[in-house]
Protein backbone atom coordinates (compact mmCIF):
# COMPACT_ATOMS: atom_id res chain seq x y z
CA UNK A 1 0.00 0.00 0.00
CA UNK A 2 2.81 2.42 0.93
CA UNK A 3 4.56 1.65 -2.36
CA UNK A 4 1.39 2.44 -4.34
CA UNK A 5 0.97 5.76 -2.54
CA UNK A 6 4.63 6.62 -3.02
CA UNK A 7 4.40 5.65 -6.72
CA UNK A 8 1.34 7.83 -7.17
CA UNK A 9 3.03 10.74 -5.40
CA UNK A 10 6.11 10.45 -7.64
CA UNK A 11 3.92 10.21 -10.76
CA UNK A 12 1.95 13.29 -9.67
CA UNK A 13 5.13 15.30 -9.06
CA UNK A 14 6.62 14.29 -12.42
CA UNK A 15 3.50 15.12 -14.41
CA UNK A 16 2.88 18.42 -12.63
CA UNK A 17 6.47 19.54 -13.30
CA UNK A 18 6.01 19.22 -17.05
CA UNK A 19 4.40 22.43 -18.26
CA UNK A 20 2.43 22.35 -21.51
CA UNK A 21 4.80 22.11 -24.45
CA UNK A 22 5.00 24.76 -27.09
CA UNK A 23 5.38 24.00 -30.75
CA UNK A 24 5.32 25.83 -34.04
CA UNK A 25 2.56 25.57 -36.62
CA UNK A 26 1.67 27.38 -39.84
CA UNK A 27 -1.76 29.04 -39.89
CA UNK A 28 -3.72 28.07 -43.01
CA UNK A 29 -7.14 29.67 -42.42
CA UNK A 30 -8.74 32.30 -40.20
CA UNK A 31 -12.25 31.49 -38.98
CA UNK A 32 -12.99 34.73 -37.13
CA UNK A 33 -11.22 37.20 -34.84
CA UNK A 34 -10.23 34.60 -32.25
CA UNK A 35 -10.17 31.24 -34.11
CA UNK A 36 -8.02 29.74 -36.83
CA UNK A 37 -7.01 26.49 -38.53
CA UNK A 38 -3.56 24.95 -38.84
CA UNK A 39 -2.69 21.36 -39.77
CA UNK A 40 -6.45 20.68 -40.19
CA UNK A 41 -7.01 21.43 -36.49
CA UNK A 42 -9.28 24.22 -35.23
CA UNK A 43 -7.71 26.48 -32.61
CA UNK A 44 -9.16 29.21 -30.40
CA UNK A 45 -6.95 31.89 -28.92
CA UNK A 46 -7.14 31.73 -25.14
CA UNK A 47 -8.40 34.57 -22.97
CA UNK A 48 -9.93 36.74 -25.71
CA UNK A 49 -13.32 37.08 -27.36
CA UNK A 50 -13.74 38.84 -30.68
CA UNK A 51 -16.96 39.87 -32.44
CA UNK A 52 -18.78 37.10 -34.29
CA UNK A 53 -18.65 37.28 -38.10
CA UNK A 54 -22.38 38.14 -38.17
CA UNK A 55 -21.83 40.90 -35.62
CA UNK A 56 -20.81 44.50 -36.37
CA UNK A 57 -17.03 44.65 -36.91
CA UNK A 58 -16.81 40.83 -37.10
CA UNK A 59 -15.31 40.80 -40.60
CA UNK A 60 -12.88 43.61 -39.70
CA UNK A 61 -11.63 41.67 -36.69
CA UNK A 62 -11.20 38.54 -38.80
CA UNK A 63 -9.12 40.65 -41.20
CA UNK A 64 -7.05 41.98 -38.30
CA UNK A 65 -6.20 38.43 -37.17
CA UNK A 66 -5.50 37.46 -40.80
CA UNK A 67 -3.01 40.32 -41.12
CA UNK A 68 -1.26 39.13 -37.97
CA UNK A 69 -0.99 35.36 -38.46
CA UNK A 70 -2.45 34.00 -41.74
CA UNK A 71 0.09 31.90 -43.70
CA UNK A 72 2.67 32.56 -40.99
CA UNK A 73 4.37 30.30 -38.48
CA UNK A 74 3.22 30.83 -34.91
CA UNK A 75 4.20 29.28 -31.61
CA UNK A 76 1.35 27.76 -29.64
CA UNK A 77 0.93 26.39 -26.12
CA UNK A 78 -2.15 24.29 -25.46
CA UNK A 79 -4.47 25.16 -22.58
CA UNK A 80 -6.97 22.35 -23.22
CA UNK A 81 -10.13 22.01 -25.30
CA UNK A 82 -13.39 23.92 -25.32
CA UNK A 83 -16.94 22.58 -25.59
CA UNK A 84 -16.67 22.68 -29.41
CA UNK A 85 -13.55 20.47 -29.24
CA UNK A 86 -11.29 23.30 -30.40
CA UNK A 87 -7.79 23.43 -28.99
CA UNK A 88 -7.50 26.49 -26.71
CA UNK A 89 -4.04 27.97 -27.17
CA UNK A 90 -1.73 30.79 -26.27
CA UNK A 91 -0.34 32.09 -29.57
CA UNK A 92 2.87 33.98 -30.18
CA UNK A 93 4.24 35.44 -33.36
CA UNK A 94 7.80 36.73 -33.42
CA UNK A 95 7.76 36.60 -29.62
CA UNK A 96 4.63 38.76 -29.27
CA UNK A 97 1.45 37.43 -27.68
CA UNK A 98 -1.38 37.51 -30.26
CA UNK A 99 -4.10 37.91 -27.58
CA UNK A 100 -2.28 40.98 -26.24
CA UNK A 101 -1.99 42.44 -29.75
CA UNK A 102 -5.66 41.86 -30.56
CA UNK A 103 -6.86 43.42 -27.29
CA UNK A 104 -4.37 46.33 -27.33
CA UNK A 105 -5.51 47.33 -30.82
CA UNK A 106 -9.22 47.10 -29.97
CA UNK A 107 -9.87 43.97 -32.04
CA UNK A 108 -11.01 41.81 -29.10
CA UNK A 109 -12.20 41.85 -25.52
CA UNK A 110 -10.51 40.09 -22.67
CA UNK A 111 -12.75 37.04 -22.17
CA UNK A 112 -13.31 37.66 -18.47
CA UNK A 113 -15.27 34.42 -18.02
CA UNK A 114 -12.01 32.55 -18.64
CA UNK A 115 -9.27 35.09 -17.99
CA UNK A 116 -7.97 36.97 -14.98
CA UNK A 117 -4.79 38.22 -16.66
CA UNK A 118 -4.14 41.73 -15.34
CA UNK A 119 -1.94 42.68 -18.27
CA UNK A 120 -4.74 41.83 -20.70
CA UNK A 121 -7.18 43.80 -18.56
CA UNK A 122 -4.88 46.84 -18.62
CA UNK A 123 -4.43 46.56 -22.39
CA UNK A 124 -8.21 46.52 -22.86
CA UNK A 125 -8.63 49.55 -20.60
CA UNK A 126 -6.00 51.48 -22.58
CA UNK A 127 -7.64 50.50 -25.88
CA UNK A 128 -11.04 51.66 -24.56
CA UNK A 129 -9.64 54.98 -23.32
CA UNK A 130 -7.77 55.47 -26.60
CA UNK A 131 -10.91 54.56 -28.61
CA UNK A 132 -8.94 52.05 -30.66
CA UNK A 133 -10.63 49.56 -32.97
CA UNK A 134 -14.10 48.56 -31.84
CA UNK A 135 -13.93 51.04 -28.95
CA UNK A 136 -14.57 53.87 -31.44
CA UNK A 137 -18.16 52.61 -31.59
CA UNK A 138 -20.85 51.16 -29.34
CA UNK A 139 -19.70 47.60 -29.68
CA UNK A 140 -21.64 44.71 -28.17
CA UNK A 141 -19.63 42.18 -26.21
CA UNK A 142 -19.62 38.90 -28.23
CA UNK A 143 -20.70 36.87 -25.20
CA UNK A 144 -23.77 39.10 -24.76
CA UNK A 145 -24.42 38.96 -28.51
CA UNK A 146 -24.37 35.14 -28.55
CA UNK A 147 -26.52 35.00 -25.42
CA UNK A 148 -29.18 37.31 -26.93
CA UNK A 149 -29.21 35.30 -30.18
CA UNK A 150 -29.69 32.05 -28.25
CA UNK A 151 -32.50 33.56 -26.12
CA UNK A 152 -34.36 34.74 -29.23
CA UNK A 153 -34.55 31.20 -30.68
Amino acid sequence: MKIKILSLAVLFILTSCNPPKTHEIKVTRIIDGDSFVAENIRYRISEIDSPEISQDFGKKKKKALSNLILHKSVEIKSKGKDKYNREIVEVKINGSDVADLMVANGFAWQYKRYSTDRNLSNLELKARKGKRGLWKYKAVNPYQYRKSKNNSK
